[in-house]
């Protein structure tokens, strides 16, 4: 085996490593991997910061609708809806509300 052979068998082995790579790459961007048909059990609706590092989750499981508070160190149930009770849009005007009550100066 002389040195064409090997650089020709090196140049081979990089292009298949590199096509093995950008076809991972480009299943994960076109959600190729993905499986089709299946609903998730748990959807995130909005989500609202708070403080640093602390958030304010709305999720929707099974039909009900649950308002969760996040921090590092623990996660608390806030509310638990029915499911037409809460929406993204009403989750965000009662906070804004809620905030507006505590500060009344801002």
């Amino acid at each position: 085996m002389n040195e064409a052979d090997l650089l020709r068998i090196s140049a081979s082995l990089i292009a298949v490593i590199l096509l093995i790579v950008v076809g991972g790459w480009l299943a994960k961007r076109t959600k190729l991997l993905r499986p089709t048909g299946k609903k998730p059990l748990i959807t995130i609706l909005d989500k609202q910061g708070v403080g640093p590092r602390m958030h304010v989750l709305l999720l929707e499981s099974e039909g009900q609708k649950l308002l969760l508070g996040v921090t590092p160190q623990q996660i608390n149930l806030l509310h638990c809806f029915e499911s037409s009770a809460a929406t993204p849009e009403s989750f965000q005007h009662h906070l804004q509300q809620h905030q507006h009550e505590q500060n009344p100066t801002s």
